[in-house]
């Protein structure tokens, strides 16, 4: 039997759970929507589909109704609250209590994973290894990385990533990269995607001020656009990380970490978005 602690997405949750008991009369969309006291047969679906949303007392009826135990119930609205949620750091206490109930269930290397991208040094280091000979220097490890960190997170990072499978060690010590280039693909979808995001935001207004101009680029744009050319731009914004990428690939002595930010955002509003 499928398990709520099993989702970190109650729409993903609600499929598999009528998807299971599909043969059960009184727990098809039509019976639990009569217990809920909703007219609307399409109700589910839409909540399913994304097309609304949950409340959270409409939550409370479907655990109810579904048998949840306390603790369930308590963890299903956590869901709902999740998904709700508008700002990252909302997200972000929300994400952490959820992993308080799920962190007894959870498989190891799942929980290794869902580091990679909260500490935004694993990634450097990761990339480091495609040049750097690393056996066990973990001090010199940690004063290469600029903005430096500490011994101790040079340590748990080379362990992380070795458990994550991103890193692989020789028989001679030497750590390497386990795949070529890592990338997290066109739209950044997880959570711990975004607080990379913002972390790398962060050391990238500090370099302004720490390195010379000779070793950065930062510079921007300010246009005016219609609002169905915001997808042509984010398109050739995608072919420029996919470029760079593959002279990353294709570049055979590298030297030093780079990190590249592209952001693109809105300065003004419009009343109502126009279908392209």
């Amino acid at each position: 039997m499928i398990s709520v602690y099993d989702f970190l997405d109650y729409r993903q949750y609600l499929k598999a759970f009528f998807d299971e008991n599909r043969t059960r009369r009184h727990l098809s969309h039509r019976a639990v929507l009569q217990k809920m006291e909703i007219s609307s047969s399409g109700f589910l679906s839409n909540i399913i589909s994304g097309k609304r949303s949950l409340t959270i007392r409409q939550a409370e009826d479907l655990s109810r109704i579904f048998g949840h135990s306390e603790t369930e119930t308590k963890y299903f609205k956590l869901l709902v609250h999740f998904l709700r949620a508008k700002s990252i750091g909302e997200k972000n206490d929300f994400f952490e209590q959820l992993l308080a109930y799920r962190r007894p269930r959870m498989k190891t290397l799942e929980k290794e994973t869902l580091s990679l991208f909260k500490k935004w040094y694993y990634v450097v280091i990761r990339e480091m290894l495609a040049y750097y000979d690393f056996t066990d220097d973990y001090e010199s490890l940690a004063s290469r990385i600029d903005p430096p960190i500490k011994v101790t997170e040079a340590k748990e990072a080379i362990s992380d990533l070795e458990k994550m499978g991103l890193i692989i060690k020789d028989d001679k010590g030497r750590y390497h990269q386990a795949d070529a280039v890592l990338s997290t693909g066109d739209e950044v979808k997880s959570l711990h995607v975004v607080n990379f995001q913002m972390q790398m935001i962060d050391i990238a207004k500090r370099a302004i001020e720490r390195f010379d101009k000779d070793d950065r680029d930062i510079s921007g744009l300010t246009v005016a656009l219609p609002y169905d050319k915001i997808e042509v731009v984010k398109n050739e914004l995608r072919k420029v990380r996919k470029k760079i990428l593959q002279i990353a690939e294709d570049s055979v002595h590298s030297d030093r970490i780079i990190r590249c930010n592209i952001q693109l955002f809105p300065l003004t509003r419009i009343s109502q978005k126009r279908d392209s």
